[in-house]
């Protein structure tokens, strides 16, 4: 899926057609029964299904980008208004969603759920919380 990829372009860019990629080829279903309330699908799972929830569309993400070059990772955090995770005492089962963390010069936060978004637009949920 990262076929045609201009490297020379900045890693904004970059993750930008990628994400267009993402949401063009993925829909955004969540299924969270037994392991995979955990456990993200593989990326190739995930390109061949055609769909996946937030890790898994997440996961893939980090996939495409890191076949580009760029350095990054999958991250947890709890959304939405209430309270946030205890950074001292964090839990895996305190997180409910994965978005995407590109690092660089420039450090870029991309929720690979919101299709809607530019990429480094994180939806008010995903804002201003620990991950």
């Amino acid at each position: 899926m990262v076929e045609g990829t201009d490297r020379s372009a900045t890693p904004l860019a970059i993750a930008a057609r990628l994400a267009t990629l993402l949401h063009r080829n993925v829909r955004y279903t969540g299924v969270e029964f037994g392991q995979a309330a955990v456990v993200p699908a593989t990326p190739s799972e995930v390109q061949q299904r055609r769909f996946g929830d937030c890790k898994d569309k997440s996961a893939l993400l980090v996939a495409m980008l890191r076949a580009v070059g760029l350095q990054a990772n999958v991250a947890l955090l709890r959304s939405g208004y209430g309270l946030d995770v205890d950074q001292n005492v964090p839990g895996l089962d305190l997180f409910d969603h994965a978005i995407v963390y590109l690092d660089g010069s420039k450090p870029l936060w991309i929720d690979a759920t919101a299709n809607e978004l530019r990429v480094g637009i994180l939806p008010s949920g995903d804002q201003g919380r620990f991950a």
